[in-house]
This record gives structure tokens, C-alpha cells and sequence, in this order.
């Protein structure tokens, strides 16, 4: 555990009051497949942030050959990225984020490297899923730690699993974990996941033996339970499928 990220976990566990998550959702949302059929059958074709093209081709630039690829999306301030890092010291680990306040802890506004085999970077993560499709990435492993569950009934389209860029997580392949606080939005990605492939996902509650995150480390302390979805992609069958969408998507 780095100094930053105790110093990082320490400033939430004080200053952030919040609890659990409210919102006026209780279950799988009803309209989740109809979402999901939605963005499979007409895959995302938005222009690309200009800053996140910039920041996929910097990454493209570091990478070494032939080592397995681990991408921590929603990164934060990278405590998590470093963690994998130590876990997987073959592989290399990319964490990726959109806000520059928070990377900035770790002075990673641009391309930064933060361990050995890891780096942070500032993207929008819809774009880089999609740049990283055409690239023709397959992972090995794509972390999604407490990610914003946008508990409001009306705000499910914001969630990964009724996003359009949800195909281009599907077709980045690996071994895709989702953890959060709010069982619904486990619940969703397995629904989302069982609807698109046919198969069926698996979900946990989940307990570490350490937190990864700062947000993590909260909710621990607060003793709420947390939960985890965890599935496996057949990441170049979705490609196939979807990844050429990308092809026309200008930057912006």
C-alpha cells in the first residue's frame, strides 16, 4: 500500500458521510434488455473526445510487445492500478479515468508511468474501449471498481450496462469483474451479459482481504456489504461483430 493511497483513503473515510446507496431502484431495471438490444444492434458511432485519441495512441506507444494486457477502468487515483501491477508483474496494467483532478494526486495528467509494468492515463473510458476494439485488444483481465451506479431509476442509462459503448466491453474479451456496493448494479451486468451472450454469469458477495480502492476501503469500514460480477468474454467473436463500428467515428 503506497503512501498516497493511504493518505487518499484516510481524507474519504473522514470527510465523506455518505451511506449506502439510495435510489428508487430495487431490481434489475426493466428496460435493461431492451437498452441492451438497442446499442448491440446499433453500435456507438459518436466522435471520439480529441483528447481521448491522443491519449489511446500514447498508450499504443508504450506498450512492450507481447505482454498480456489488464485494464483498470475508472481508475481514480491509480491506488488500484498499482495493486494489479504488483498481482500480475508479467502483464502490463493500463488505468484509465476521466477526471484530471483525480489523477492529478498521482501526477498523472497525461501518460504516466506508475510502476513497472503500469500507467494511468486520462481518457473518456467509452472511447477508449472502442479505440482499443479497433486496435484489436484482447485482454487478459478488465477491472471495474465501484464505478458510479447512478442509482436513480431514470439515470440506468448512464450505467455501464445500458451505455452504448457496453459491446466494445463485451469485445475487449478477458476475465471482466465488476465490484460495487449496490447489488442492482451487479445484478444489471449479469442480466446485461446473460441477455447478450446466452450464458449464464455468476455474482458474489465479496469480501477482500485488503481494499484496492479508496472507495473500497470505505465501505469496508462502514461494514457494507459489497458484491462482485464475474464473467468471461469471447472477446474476438464480439469483435467481429461489433469493432468495425468504430471505423468512421471521427475525432472531435
Amino acid at each position: 500500500m503506497t503512501g498516497l493511497c493511504v493518505k487518499y483513503w484516510r481524507c474519504i473515510l473522514v470527510s465523506d458521510r455518505s451511506g449506502m446507496v439510495v435510489g428508487g431502484q430495487t431490481g434489475v431495471h426493466p428496460r435493461l434488455a431492451e437498452a441492451s438490444d438497442r446499442h448491440l444492434q446499433r453500435p456507438y458511432r459518436l466522435p471520439l473526445p480529441g483528447h481521448s485519441v491522443a491519449a489511446f495512441r500514447s498508450v499504443q506507444s508504450v506498450l512492450p510487445a507481447g505482454k498480456a494486457k489488464i485494464l483498470d477502468s475508472g481508475c481514480g487515483t491509480g491506488c488500484s492500478t498499482v495493486y494489479l501491477a504488483g498481482m500480475y508483474p508479467r502483464s502490463v496494467v493500463i488505468g484509465v479515468d476521466r477526471s484530471r483532478k483525480r489523477l492529478r494526486m498521482r501526477g498523472a495528467d497525461r501518460l504516466r508511468k506508475v510502476a513497472e509494468n503500469a500507467w494511468l492515463v486520462r481518457a473518456e473510458l467509452g472511447a477508449f474501449w472502442m479505440l482499443a476494439c479497433h486496435a484489436g485488444w484482447i485482454l487478459h483481465s478488465h477491472f471495474l471498481l465501484y464505478p458510479n451506479p447512478y442509482p436513480k431509476a431514470v439515470q440506468f442509462k448512464r450505467r455501464w450496462t445500458s451505455h452504448p459503448a457496453f459491446p466494445y466491453l463485451l469485445a475487449l474479451g478477458g476475465r471482466v469483474e465488476l465490484r460495487s456496493n449496490w447489488d442492482v448494479y451487479t445484478a444489471e451486468m449479469a442480466a446485461a451479459v446473460s441477455h447478450a451472450s446466452g450464458k449464464s454469469v455468476k455474482l458474489c458477495r465479496y469480501q477482500p482481504h485488503e481494499p484496492w480502492t479508496a472507495f473500497e476501503a470505505k465501505y469496508l469500514n462502514r461494514g457494507q456489504p459489497l458484491y462482485a460480477c464475474r464473467f468471461g468474454s469471447q472477446g474476438r467473436w464480439w469483435q467481429n461483430r461489433y469493432c468495425l463500428a468504430i471505423q468512421d467515428a471521427p475525432a472531435r
